[in-house]
């Protein structure tokens, strides 16, 4: 008997047909480890322990990943953050006094005596954000020289008007988001589009910090135009807030 799954992407059930016979690949999301983990994460792990084990007594390989988000987690509203936005993490060290990296250690130990009473299988691999963060700028340094991110003071932004099928998997298309929003949303001056969002925040008050200079890929004409008088009249200013190299 198949097994089947509900598709968000074509909104029905549908057979699993893995990309390799025999095998499954699972990514579950993990915790922001700011705090104690509460009864809504421990539900959501149990789905994913739950899913994994059918899978594997159905006779597939399971290769499970789940990661622990230990930087870069904004509080608030993802849509509107900027610099100024406050990392979770940053905002834990402060409430209890302690460096964001020992705030990290602690919780990813909670985390992990709860995944054991919780009788959770273990992933292969329980990769930390902050373990990857050159892949992260790699990845994004491919998007905007692929013309789908931009840099703005030093920020990087998804410019979700690049992406036609943006919203196909969740739904939650640009259209429902403006209906929704209801003025909700924070005007940022370094937006092409209000509901564009961030992939990189320059913040030069954000304890956490990596090198990362992100050179522009200008595909807006006017731009262009822009950057070539910046360079003519040696505008030092404009060239430095956009990370643009000069000649």
């Amino acid at each position: 008997m198949p097994i089947r799954f509900f598709n968000s992407m074509g909104n029905k059930r549908e057979e699993f047909k893995p990309l390799k016979a025999g095998e499954a690949k699972m990514y579950n999301c993990g915790l922001t480890v700011y705090d104690y983990p509460h009864v809504g994460n421990l539900r959501a792990y149990t789905f994913a322990d739950t899913l994994r084990r059918w899978l594997e007594y159905r006779g597939f390989k399971v290769h499970q990943v789940m990661n622990f988000t230990d930087v870069g987690h904004i509080s608030g509203d993802e849509l509107v953050a900027s610099a100024g936005s406050i990392d979770r993490m940053e905002k834990a060290a402060k409430r209890e006094r302690k460096s964001v990296w020992d705030i990290a250690k602690f919780y990813i130990k909670v985390a992990m005596e709860n995944y054991r009473k919780m009788n959770f299988l273990e992933p292969e691999v329980r990769p930390r954000a902050t373990d990857h963060i050159r892949e992260m700028i790699e990845m994004i340094e491919g998007l905007i020289k692929k013309g789908y991110a931009y840099v703005a003071n030093g920020s990087v932004y998804y410019d979700i008007s690049k992406f036609k099928d943006y919203g196909k998997l969740s739904g939650n298309t640009l259209e429902k988001l403006k209906a929704g929003a209801g003025g909700r949303v924070e005007e940022n001056p370094d937006k092409k589009n209000p509901f564009d969002f961030a992939l990189w925040i320059n913040d030069p008050h954000h304890i956490m910090h990596w090198e990362a200079v992100f050179e522009i890929e200008a595909t807006d004409e006017e731009f262009k135009r822009m950057v070539e008088e910046a360079k003519k009249k040696g505008d030092v200013e404009f060239l430095k807030l956009n990370n643009i190299k000069s000649d």
